[in-house]
């Protein structure tokens, strides 16, 4: 039976004859333990059993790969459908050159400007209806889950139902599947752990906003105190402040956020060109770069250049503003370890404001250059 599976699968036994099992009673060896493969990996493969049992009745068995074998790789195509033709053209007319000879660097010039202006065929993937029905249907639940998530448990047990249902659904699973491997196969927690999460977010925002309605009601009141034997639910506060102090998070640490009346973009006006954002950033070619940059600079030829940025290198964060036409204004500073890169750009725009302020003499210019403080995110130099 097991030649004919061989045989009619098209599979090669690799084992050498060595003895692979040991009776525990007769001590009698047999060759029970097969490897098998197919032909195209077959010569590539080392079989060999190790000679002790290392405590059970069967010897281990060692299979190796003996060459630097990678399976098919699926191979991608551009879709013409969505190409960008006058930005290939554009960056055919700037790299690619009458005179070039060379037709290996000619190929490689022209597939680097089809690779960023063509996109290439995502392939087919199995689809599901997960991220709908979390647009569609779970937002539904989420909303208002701050104030009911303080209803009895049988009461949001009901939503439950209604949520494993979806999922159902959504994946195209059986009704016997479990609760968990939905979850695990749609990348989703349970309603009640969403409603912690939900609720503790809006608590940590509410912290930070000491003007809100609702601070003086949830950080100013006393804890209930909730005997074990009654039948009411814990508040949000009850609910949320346990969790958040068993996740190690310090409310004292959460900075408040002044929120300007008016806000800046209505009380002033910028003028903010973002040509270069739109373009694509991988593009082959430097000198389409430097040719957009220079058109920006004789538009705004009277105006004062300055240089930000913000990077991080593994947790170090730091940020800096460059004046070409002042070296000495020039600033840097580091920020916490573990801030994030916009934090650092953030900061980067904030000295070059604070050094604008200044060199401003005018009122009014000084109030439309207020930089944003993130005075728990900086570390001073």
């Amino acid at each position: 039976m097991l030649e004919e599976f061989t045989a009619e699968n098209d599979l090669i036994i690799l084992n050498s004859g060595e003895q692979t099992f040991v009776h525990s009673a007769y001590h009698s060896t047999s060759v029970i333990d097969l490897a098998v493969a197919t032909p195209s990996i077959a010569s590539e493969c080392s079989w060999a059993a190790h000679s002790d049992l290392c405590g059970s009745d069967h010897f281990p068995i060692f299979l190796t790969l003996t060459s630097n074998f990678s399976p098919n790789v699926k191979t991608t195509s551009f879709n013409f459908q969505k190409a960008d033709w006058s930005f290939f053209g554009d960056l055919c007319r700037l790299s690619l050159d009458d005179s070039m000879a060379d037709i290996e660097q000619f190929t490689s010039k022209l597939l680097d400007a089809a690779r960023s202006s063509i996109p290439f065929h995502k392939g087919t993937k199995c689809k599901t209806q997960v991220p709908r029905f979390t647009q569609e249907f779970r937002s539904k639940l989420d909303y208002g889950s701050v104030v009911y998530g303080s209803a009895k448990k049988h009461v949001l047990r009901a939503l439950d139902l209604i949520h494993h249902q979806g999922l159902r659904i959504a994946l195209g699973a059986f009704r016997t599947s479990p609760i968990k491997s939905l979850y695990a196969e749609a990348g989703e927690s349970s309603l009640e752990h969403w409603r912690i999460k939900l609720a503790s977010n809006y608590v940590l925002k509410l912290k930070s906003l000491p003007r809100n309605p609702c601070h003086e009601v949830v950080f100013e009141a006393p804890l209930s105190d909730f005997p074990a034997n009654t039948k009411s639910e814990p508040n949000l506060v009850a609910r949320t402040f346990e969790r958040i102090k068993n996740a190690k998070i310090k409310l004292i640490t959460i900075d408040n956020l002044h929120v300007q009346c008016p806000p800046p973009w209505e009380e002033h006006t910028f003028n903010v060109d973002i040509f270069l954002m739109k373009q694509k950033k991988k593009i082959p070619v430097k000198l389409l770069i430097e040719e957009n940059f220079f058109r920006i600079n004789e538009k705004f030829s009277n105006h004062y250049d300055v240089f930000t940025d913000g990077s991080k290198l593994e947790e170090k964060v730091a940020a800096a503003a460059y004046f070409p036409e002042h070296p000495d204004r020039s600033k840097a500073t580091r920020l916490r370890d573990g801030a994030s890169v916009f934090s650092a750009e953030l900061e980067g725009i904030a000295l070059t404001l604070t050094e604008i302020k200044k060199l401003t003499k005018t009122l009014s210019t000084v109030t439309a250059c207020q930089p944003y403080r993130l005075s728990k995110a900086k570390i001073s130099k």
